[in-house]
């Protein structure tokens, strides 16, 4: 009968080993599994960061010829003295315009904005209510 007790045991024992180091390999594939996804996620992160940034450095050497060459004619342009606003309809239907500081034969983007800058009060905060966003965009 002891022989019958130690053979049960073993085999309880085995099993029970057997289960532990399934939970274990299980477990490590979970946290390298997760340490992969963290380690994409981070990586994605960072290139859309640089594209932002590249985005951003790129967006004050626009000029409005250049500017006409990747996205086309404009739906209008407006000089008003040393300030040219080109107007376009945006992704999302909204009407955007982009305003370039003209002096010396040269124009350098000082901002975008949503809207319709045909009023002289188009940056008023009571146009915020009526969908009209601000975007400044300092020229440094």
């Amino acid at each position: 009968m002891s022989l019958m007790l130690k053979i049960a045991g073993g085999v309880f024992l085995g099993i029970l080993a057997a289960f532990a180091v399934y939970k274990a390999i299980d477990t490590w594939e979970r946290q390298a599994l997760v340490a992969r996804e963290v380690e994409e996620e981070s990586a994605a992160s960072k290139a859309h960061q640089l594209r932002i940034v590249k985005a951003a450095n790129n967006l004050y050497a626009l000029e409005p010829d250049k500017l006409k060459d990747l996205c086309g004619t404009p739906l209008r342009e407006l000089q008003h003295g040393s300030t040219q606003k080109v107007y376009y309809t945006g992704a999302d239907g909204h009407m955007v315009f982009l305003e370039f500081g003209c002096g010396a034969g040269h124009c350098y983007f000082t901002g975008m904005h949503q809207g319709d800058a045909t009023s002289s009060d188009w940056a008023h905060p009571r146009n915020y209510e009526e969908g009209w966003t601000f975007f400044w965009l300092a020229y440094s």
